[in-house]
């Protein structure tokens, strides 16, 4: 992106813009261009699942899912799958890698070829200690494989931080995704 400066004579001695009107000219600038971004869509973390359709367009190419406060009713991972016109992405496409630090245990990295899901962090079961997720998807709605890069950090009295990479090796188009615990069902939280 190219930021347009109205006029470069207040540039002081050193090169510092110091002049008022051209910062509140180069800001609206750049909130006319929409640099920011943009809330798509949100939902509560309940039930055995949560899927959100039509949250993938051409408008963007790019998509960052953040999942945070949620908890399960039983420990274990959590998962995502991408959605096409209401139906998860299912077969054995998904291929990622993980690097895991934890308070308690020594680090750990690890691979999965062919998956069914793909994980993007773990379900704790109290509050305070579930699932806080920042997850960019690449290309979703464009035919060909998606990215996706997850980091995860749950429970403060004994951090567990993990880093989430893979793709969705298919060719398909996706305008949705589903996430969930691989047991039980979600208690409070959100997806947005």
């Amino acid at each position: 992106m190219t930021l347009t400066l109205p006029d470069t004579a207040a540039l002081g001695d050193a090169g510092h813009i110091t002049d008022h009107n051209l910062i509140t000219a180069a800001l609206a600038d750049l909130d006319a261009r929409g640099s920011g971004l943009d809330l798509i869509a949100t939902a509560a973390l309940s039930g055995a699942s949560v899927s959100i359709n039509g949250c993938f367009t051409t408008d963007y190419d790019t998509y960052k899912v953040l999942i945070s406060h949620g908890y399960g009713s039983s420990g274990g991972n959590l998962l995502m799958r991408l959605r096409a016109a209401g139906s998860d992405a299912s077969a054995g496409n998904y291929n990622y890698e993980t690097l895991q630090g934890y308070l308690a245990n020594a680090p750990y990295a690890g691979n999965y070829a062919s998956q069914t899901s793909m994980r993007l962090g773990s379900v704790g079961t109290a509050v305070g200690t579930g699932v806080y997720v920042s997850a960019d998807f690449f290309g979703p709605k464009l035919a060909q494989p998606t990215a996706v890069i997850a980091q995860h950090n749950a429970n403060p009295a004994a951090p567990i931080v993990e880093h989430w990479h893979g793709f969705l090796n298919d060719s398909s188009a996706y305008d949705g995704l589903t996430v969930y615990p691989s047991a039980g069902t979600w208690s409070g939280g959100t997806i947005k």
